[in-house]
């Protein structure tokens, strides 16, 4: 049973209960008991019908949490169900400054978060640099489609829910870290009026998403000087020594699981 169908039900024994109540104070004194009688059992019915639907709410809001829960990591590539700690070692191992899997994901999150939204501002230098190539084309041409149109996608308001490690390889040099997410956000297209003329700008989307990024091995770092890939806090083209390090994690794909607004409906 869904929120709507829920909402139907409240509103229906509620003008039923107001209706009940109007005959009680305008019936003769005589004939309220039997009246009251009814009306009590009519409710004690109305309740009961009320709280079998606000259990199916519940649990449909339950399946669906287990559903998602169940998509993302039927995606593991090696099909185990991998903890928290089992990456830590791997992650350490491949990226001296990052202290385990939750560091990781945020450093991830956060550039998939800005991808999304230079792609809405139309900045294609920052996707150009931040995505492979064959990404790249793809989410240009989505904005072009916009723009050719004097439209705007807007992604906006970002909010975490989940976020998981998959799986992380080495080949060839280059690490490969696919992950799941789930994020909710504005999701909303506006003309050159600024007038919006697809979705809302006032209700979140939850979307969930399997990313893959990749990186160089050797060449994990960017110079904040000069831009340079480099190996080393040093950089060896114009000499910067830096602390803060900046990853080059690469955005390779985007592959969405689900959509749905305002996902389980009674809390969102």
């Amino acid at each position: 049973m869904n929120k709507k169908k829920f909402r139907r039900i409240l509103y229906f024994a509620a003008a039923v209960e107001l209706f009940i109540w109007s005959v009680i104070f305008l019936s003769p004194q005589e004939s309220n008991t039997t009246i009251l009688l009814i009306f009590m059992a009519i409710t004690s019915l109305t309740f009961v019908l009320v709280s079998i639907t606000f259990r199916d709410v519940v649990d449909e809001s339950v399946t669906n949490a287990s559903k998602y829960y169940y998509l993302v990591n039927k995606h593991r590539v090696d099909g185990t169900d991998e903890t928290l700690h089992d990456y830590d070692e791997v992650i350490t191992k491949y990226f001296s400054d990052i202290r385990g899997e939750a560091q990781l994901l945020d450093i991830l999150y956060n550039r998939f978060v800005m991808t999304e939204e230079a792609l809405s501002e139309g900045n294609l230098d920052f996707l150009k640099d931040h995505c492979i190539d064959s990404l790249y084309d793809n989410l240009t041409s989505e904005y072009n489609s916009y723009a050719s149109k004097d439209e705007k996608h807007i992604l906006d308001h970002f909010v975490l829910h989940a976020y998981n490690v998959q799986n992380i390889t080495l080949e060839n040099q280059t690490i490969s870290i696919k992950m799941s997410l789930h994020v909710s956000n504005r999701d909303y297209v506006t003309n050159k009026s600024n007038r919006i003329i697809k979705g809302s700008d006032k209700k979140n989307k939850h979307t969930q998403y399997i990313l893959e990024f990749v990186i160089d091995k050797d060449k994990q770092f960017v110079c904040p000087n000069c831009g340079a890939h480099v190996s080393t806090k040093e950089c060896e083209y114009c000499n910067t020594v830096f602390k803060d390090v900046y990853y080059d994690f690469t955005l390779a794909k985007i592959g969405l699981l689900e959509n749905q607004e305002s996902m389980w409906g009674l809390y969102g």
